[in-house]
């Protein structure tokens, strides 16, 4: 009985590893393109815009995969073993820290470029 249980525990995670898989693919790459932001005391105004729109569409297509995984991880968690679930955890508040540094940076550069315009 025991080897049948064993054969039949072994299915359950297997089949639920392989619908994980496929299911992850639907929530496509990780964003890791970040967009490149100008120097703000040397930019122009449609540079700051373009660089403003990168940073928002970055962020939302951050915030949509982020989502998607939370949900994709949240049907696997119970297959997963407490160093997996503790590395989802470190690796999506790597992918959120990142993002909010590269705000960070835009509005530093948004303060340069503001400032080197009074300066004008």
């Amino acid at each position: 009985m025991k080897p049948l249980f064993k054969t039949l525990a072994l299915s359950v995670v297997f089949a639920a590893t392989v619908s994980g898989s496929v299911s992850a693919e639907e929530c496509g790459p990780q964003p890791i393109a970040k967009p490149t932001l100008p120097s703000g005391t040397n930019a122009t105004p449609e540079q700051m815009r373009a660089a403003r729109d990168s940073v928002i569409s970055y962020s939302n297509n951050v915030d949509e995969w982020l989502t998607c995984m939370d949900r994709r991880i949240a049907k696997l968690s119970p297959f997963m073993t407490k160093e997996q679930r503790e590395r989802w955890q470190e690796d999506s508040a790597d992918i959120h820290n990142q993002r909010r540094d590269l705000q960070v940076q835009l509005n530093e550069a948004i303060r340069e470029y503001r400032n080197s315009q009074r300066d004008s």
